[in-house]
């Protein structure tokens, strides 16, 4: 069963993909939000974790962009709940998907809605970022993209103290992978996004893996 969940979630890379996995995996996803007044930048990072020995543990990790600052909230493997036909991840008592995030943490509450998502493309023997390396074994390294940009709408409390209130327009994006082969960077501009790194096939064969994303982000709601 965790063989065909595995299988299905190829051409769904937003989905979870570790079905069956219970060491040396962990996969996560990437949520960006920018104050409406584009005074206060902030990410969250839910996702699972699962060591050499099989010891695992869920999190949610809050980066704080204006304040250079991180916080990493830890919670049990059991809390971390992926639906299985469609991106829904639960953390905990928060919520993740491609329309919305609810958070409650210490010291964070609230709801993002996300509108007007525009996923990546899908084509035939390509149905993600990954194009078809989507399919070859032994990939350390996979990466998707739930949406390129969309609309925010919502706000967040943090520390009872403020509110931030979300609009404007962002990236959705994962990663899944059994370890990190090698440096990874990447960045977003107004008119693109570009992801580069090394990803490594059966572990000695390395090659420099580069995408590249042009969008008009100025043009429309796209």
């Amino acid at each position: 069963m965790s063989t065909l969940r595995r299988l299905r979630a190829l051409w769904h890379p937003d989905e979870y993909h570790g079905w069956g996995r219970t060491q040396r995996y962990f996969e996560g996803w990437y949520f960006k939000i920018v104050s409406r007044d584009e005074r206060h930048a902030m990410a969250f990072i839910p996702g699972i974790s699962m060591g050499e020995k099989g010891v695992a543990h869920s999190f949610v990790q809050v980066m704080y962009g204006s304040e250079c600052r991180s916080a990493y909230h830890r919670f049990e493997a059991t809390d971390f709940k992926p639906a299985e036909r469609s991106f829904q991840v639960s953390v905990g008592n928060n919520h993740f998907s491609a329309e919305k995030m609810a958070i409650d943490l210490p010291g964070i509450r609230g709801a993002i809605r996300f509108q007007n998502i525009q996923p990546w493309p899908k084509m035939l023997g390509a149905p993600g970022i990954m194009g078809w390396y989507s399919f070859a074994p032994f990939m350390e390294c996979n990466h998707g993209v739930v949406s390129l940009h969309h609309e925010l709408e919502g706000a967040l409390d943090i520390d009872e103290q403020r509110s931030i209130s979300a609009a404007g327009k962002d990236i959705l994006k994962k990663t899944g992978a059994f370890r990190f082969p090698g440096p990874t960077s990447g960045c977003k501009a107004t008119t693109s996004i570009r992801t580069t790194g090394f990803r490594c096939w059966l572990r000695w064969r390395i090659f420099r893996g580069c995408a590249v994303i042009l969008s008009d982000l100025s043009a429309g709601s796209g």
